[in-house]
């Protein structure tokens, strides 16, 4: 977590060729849920809930914020593991090569 306003979350993501840190927003979060749709939403763990009010969240808030985030992520990516989800491909800024990298590995796992 990066402190500030807006507060940023680092995702370590490791694809088979390389390793990359990505930065997102809570509403980064949302958008990737509202555009994998209400089917597949329905399959994950809620979000938190988005604070109405401008105010810093605490340290504790922000913690407990980053470890819900973080399931919701960590579902999502066991869901669609061969990253086929075009906007959870799209979220951790996954190019065409990594795609095809992780969909290898994949089938060589699976035989």
């Amino acid at each position: 977590v990066q402190s500030g306003s807006p507060t940023m979350y680092e995702i370590a993501v490791q694809f088979p060729d390389r390793a990359q840190t990505v930065l997102r927003r809570y509403t980064d979060f949302a958008q990737l849920r509202d555009k994998m749709g209400t089917d597949v939403a329905a399959l994950l763990p809620t979000l938190p809930p988005k604070s109405m009010v401008t105010v810093r969240l605490s340290s504790r808030a922000l913690q407990t914020r980053q470890v819900q985030l973080a399931a919701f992520l960590t579902e999502a990516v066991a869901m669609f593991s061969r990253l086929e989800n075009a906007p959870l491909a799209e979220f951790l800024e996954a190019t065409a090569e990594d795609v095809a990298a992780v969909r290898t590995v994949m089938d060589s796992h699976e035989r």
